[in-house]
């Protein structure tokens, strides 16, 4: 580790100015550069970097200023913003300066350069995602019990999967890892790739250290991000960007505030967590989740009620005849006509919460809270058939009945035995289809004990 860190101090010494003054700042990734391009591009978005604790987050709330006119605000034409940090290797302050309970959020999202939602020639359902071509994993070399290791991030959060580790893995030696001139990001690639080969899902990849337990990270290897948005204003992005990330936390590296939630599309990233409103952390629920998947592509990491699993199916899996559910969510902004694009929302929405449209296997009930939301009346409860529960047969609704019957008939005997509470009250008449057969009606006095035969 030495060596390395010794050629990564002389570099820093070759970059200051000829009078070692200021070092030149270091060349931005091209990830970097591509996400600079995206906030150049947006009609309100801005750059910022952490280590100047500004509150650019308000750029993107209406505030009254000193000696402004009395009367409403202009209206906002951006609800909410996105908020992504990114970190580079070479910069001045990495995801291994964090404390080791706040590396995990760096650890919960993938960017990708193609999926069959963004060009329809990427994320395949047969194959992994390509590395470097589909998708750009995150890695770092780290500690893993005392075994100096290459690993990157798994795709739903949380955990290192160390390279080697796993009997598919290319088994780069510590040597080859701590070499001052390793090509990190090309071993990276070919770690993600043997390691996960074997797998459809680069959620599904399995295995793993958590970051906050059995590893230890030593050195950034590739750029690495962290991605908060909200749907709310009045002062919810300022929260989001300083008080959420800056403040409480300590994410001092560069990050791009945009306007307007839904502009989160344009980062091509898989996973994005979510804050409902001002001075609540996070606490999103299904209808956030559900505008996210549906209207931007991207799933929520952190909302309530919702499976970041069905969620990453529908946005990311191709549709399939095997699956009804399995891309929807992309179909509801990709799909030709905007009644294809309707369809596809509400099976998406019912992926997500409320799986009845499928045609073998079990059917969720219409009385879970999923269903409820998803069959609400602001929701899909007016437009979804199978929000309706399905009419009996007549033979069914005839067996349906005798057994209805029976169990009133018993729970009238139990009562009257004294053996739960009473349903029948004293002077009642009972019949004899509630008691048995060969019972004769009679009247139910005080003190009797049990039915006479």
């Amino acid at each position: 580790m030495l060596a390395r860190s010794l050629l990564l101090a002389i570099g820093v010494i070759a970059a200051a100015s000829p009078a070692l003054g200021v070092a030149a700042p270091p060349e931005p990734s091209d990830l970097k550069k591509a996400w600079q391009d995206v906030v150049s591009a947006a009609p309100a978005a801005e750059w910022g970097k952490g280590v100047l604790h500004e509150r650019r987050g308000q750029i993107c709330d209406n505030f009254r200023v000193l000696d402004q006119d009395a009367g409403p605000l202009a209206a906002d034409q951006y609800p909410g913003c996105a908020v992504v940090f990114i970190s580079d290797p070479k910069d001045e302050w990495t995801v291994t300066q964090l404390p080791r309970n706040q590396q995990n959020n760096f650890q919960n999202t993938q960017h990708y350069h193609a999926a069959w939602n963004f060009d329809r020639a990427g994320f395949k359902a047969d194959s992994l995602p390509r590395s470097n071509e589909d998708i750009s994993p995150v890695c770092y070399i780290a500690n893993v019990s005392g075994t100096v290791t290459l690993g990157y991030e798994e795709g739903n959060g949380n955990r290192l999967l160390p390279c080697p580790g796993n009997s598919r893995a290319y088994p780069f030696t510590e040597e080859e890892i701590l070499d001052p001139n390793a090509d990190l990001a090309e071993m990276c690639s070919m770690c993600y790739t043997s390691v996960c080969s074997f797998r459809t899902n680069p959620e599904d990849c399995g295995g793993g250290v958590e970051i906050t337990n059995g590893a230890e990270m030593i050195e950034q290897a590739t750029p690495a991000y962290h991605c908060h948005l909200t749907m709310a204003d009045e002062g919810a992005c300022d929260y989001v960007q300083y008080d959420q990330h800056e403040e409480s936390r300590e994410y001092y590296m560069d990050y791009s505030v945009m306007c307007g939630w839904e502009g989160i599309r344009e980062y091509n990233l898989t996973q994005c967590d979510c804050t409902a409103e001002a001075g609540t952390a996070n606490n999103c629920q299904r209808d956030h989740c559900l505008n996210m998947a549906a209207t931007a592509g991207v799933v929520c990491g952190n909302c309530g009620g919702c499976s970041r699993s069905r969620s990453y199916d529908g946005i990311f899996e191709p549709p399939s005849t095997n699956d009804v559910y399995a891309g929807q969510c992309a179909l509801a902004q990709t799909a030709k006509t905007a009644e294809e694009r309707a369809q596809a929302r509400l099976m998406c929405s019912a992926g997500l919460f409320c799986r009845r449209h499928h045609s073998s296997g079990r059917l969720e009930s219409l009385s879970s809270s999923g269903c409820r939301f998803h069959c609400s009346d602001d929701k899909f409860g007016k437009t979804d058939p199978m929000c309706v529960p399905p009419t009996p047969a007549p033979e069914e609704d005839d067996r349906r009945s005798a057994s209805s019957a029976v169990a009133s008939g018993s729970r009238k005997m139990l009562s009257l035995l004294g053996l739960e509470e009473a349903v029948v009250k004293i002077g009642e008449e009972l019949s004899h289809a509630d008691i048995h057969p060969d019972y004769h009606p009679i009247v139910a006095n005080k003190g009797t004990p049990y039915p006479k035969f």
